[in-house]
């Protein structure tokens, strides 16, 4: 297999899709993060300002300025400020010694609306790789720059991916609002998942569907069909990530 990438990160596989993410990558090695575990949110500093005796805290974003200065890099960067001052491979790097076990297809084979987003969500949650089916093109606005950090592969088919991820005995998990789907709250995830995402206003392809081994959907309460796929995303891998890796209270939390 040859990867290749592009200028902004990206890679395909040329010319079949035979997998070896440990390969090709440029992993930096020996980089001390210094972050808390991946069971641990990350908060930036927000410091209470000005408290007199007796008063409560007021807490101040750091992040709204009167004044936006667009040539300000810490600005123009979405990065929290452990990583305002690295270079994209560092960064990336670092993310991949921390990386969970589920992985991201995308179908766009229509549009891409919001496909971005779950470029960015991939990021947030810290999955292993993400890959788009179908058309390789979309707008990346929505993601704020994150695919620069994240693993993004890109294949003609979902079959490929689905296929290749079941040799590796990844569980194939569809998320489309259908009468045969299980309710998100209740789904026990296994680690290794592949979670199949479709397309906006569509869903996921009959042939995804076909070979998915569980179909979960999202709860709503509301008139709208459907939430966008950016939110679908970012709602199911959060449940992942809370069931499997937040399940333990933090420190210093007690349930009351």
């Amino acid at each position: 297999m040859i990867l290749k990438r592009s200028k902004r990160g990206e890679r395909s596989l040329v010319p079949d899709l035979a997998m070896n993410s440990a390969k090709g990558i440029g992993l930096v090695d020996g980089m001390a993060s210094g972050l808390p575990p991946v069971s641990q949110p990350v908060f930036e500093n927000f410091q209470p300002q000005n408290v007199k005796k007796g008063e409560n805290p007021k807490i101040i974003n750091p992040r709204y300025p009167v004044d936006i200065d667009k040539n300000d890099p810490a600005q123009r960067r979405n990065l929290i400020d452990h990583y305002q001052s690295m270079s994209e491979d560092i960064i990336r790097g670092d993310l991949d010694k921390k990386r969970h076990e589920f992985v991201i297809l995308c179908e766009n084979f229509g549009n891409d609306f919001n496909l971005a987003t779950n470029v960015r969500n991939n990021n947030a949650f810290l999955g292993r790789e993400i890959w788009i089916s179908g058309h390789r093109k979309y707008d990346k606005r929505g993601a704020v720059g994150t695919y620069l950090y994240e693993h993004v592969f890109y294949a003609k088919t979902s079959i490929e991916v689905i296929e290749n991820f079941k040799a590796k005995g990844y569980r194939i998990v569809a998320a489309d609002n259908i009468g045969a789907a299980q309710d998100l709250r209740e789904y026990q995830w296994e680690p290794k998942s592949l979670i199949v995402l479709g397309q906006e206003k569509i869903g996921v392809t009959n042939e995804a569907l076909e070979m998915a081994d569980d179909i979960v959907f999202i709860p709503q309460f509301g008139s709208v069909r459907s939430i966008n796929v950016g939110v679908a995303g970012g709602i199911i891998m959060y449940d992942y990530v809370s069931k499997l890796k937040l399940a333990a209270p933090l420190p210093g939390n007690s349930k009351r």
